[in-house]
């Protein structure tokens, strides 16, 4: 299995920290936090724009920007964080794909996992992929948008941003292979974030262990050592939580792609996806190079997904 293209939109509006103050989402004080320490400066969000319409847009982008036979999509899976985000009854992804006469797809969604939930359609993604033929797509969606204030700020540390993510995915291809995904849940901290102070100390406290035990894990399954690894292109939660795991893990800064941070903030399960996408376009990898797309879900599971360029 193989990433054929990824393409992504992010919220028109680019608001500044001093942005959020100003409309009363987060104090001065939060502003502060945010920029000094977690390295975050702005935030892409929308006007009024809606889950229906943000899908709509990114499939006709994706259309535009990759020659692709409508008819050979089999599968429509949808990754998002937040649980409810249409009136019971009404499904969005059936009525896009209606309009756009993509009417032989299989099509279902999945939150279980939060923003880590892209990884777990990565591994169903692989095992579809054995009754399909070498010219069948499978089409990930990975759509959030900050509707309601708990979405929009994650206290202490970090800001949301909207955004929507297209990753088509091939059978057999030549880049971008897709050899392995590895998620751990931990239950105890599954309230996220209505936990106490107690249970949210506790997991910041075991934070950066978990996520250097779930990486060595996925390289120790597929005999590669970290060294090989030319680029992590993480979530981007913020600057502080990826330099302390450079440190455990004996990174390089330049193994880490963190160029995104600042000016995109977190776009929940989005930001592996839009950091590989400009990665590439950087130069960050090349064929033949291995690379690891990381996350973190709340509730919490942590996630990785193994590639070769």
């Amino acid at each position: 299995m193989n990433i054929a293209h990824i393409t992504y939109l992010l919220g028109e509006n680019s608001l500044t920290i001093n942005d959020l103050v100003h409309g009363d989402e987060i104090t001065e004080v939060d502003a502060k936090v945010f920029e000094r320490v977690m390295g975050l400066h702005f935030v892409p969000r929308h006007n009024l724009q809606t889950i229906s319409k943000q899908i709509l847009t990114l499939i006709q982008k994706l259309i535009y920007e990759y020659p692709l036979d409508l008819d050979s999509i089999k599968y429509v899976l949808f990754a998002h964080t937040a649980d409810y985000i249409e009136p019971f009854g009404f499904h969005y992804i059936q009525n896009i794909l209606f309009q756009l006469k993509i009417t032989q797809a299989i099509y279902f969604e999945s939150t279980l996992h939060k923003c880590a939930s892209v990884f777990n359609l990565l591994s169903i993604s692989e095992k579809l992929f054995c009754s399909l033929s070498s010219t069948d797509i499978i089409l990930i969606l990975v759509v959030d948008i900050t509707f309601t204030p708990i979405l929009q700020t994650i206290p202490g540390s970090t800001i949301l941003g909207d955004a929507a993510t297209a990753i088509l995915l091939k059978k057999s291809d030549c880049l971008h292979q897709f050899l392995d995904a590895e998620l751990a849940s931990y239950g105890q901290f599954a309230k996220g974030i209505w936990a106490d102070q107690n249970e949210q100390l506790l997991f910041q406290s075991t934070y950066i262990k978990n996520m250097t035990s779930l990486i060595n894990k996925i390289l120790s399954k597929n005999n590669i050592v970290i060294s090989k690894i030319r680029c992590v292109f993480p979530h981007n939660v913020n600057k502080i939580s990826w330099k302390q795991l450079i440190h455990a893990l004996s990174l390089f800064p330049e193994q880490v792609y963190l160029d995104n941070i600042a000016t995109t903030a977190h776009c929940f399960g989005s930001d592996p996806f839009i950091n590989l996408k400009d990665g590439i376009a950087k130069q960050r990898i090349m064929p033949g190079d291995y690379y690891l797309l990381v996350t973190m879900g709340l509730g919490a599971t942590f996630a990785a997904g193994l590639f070769k360029y």
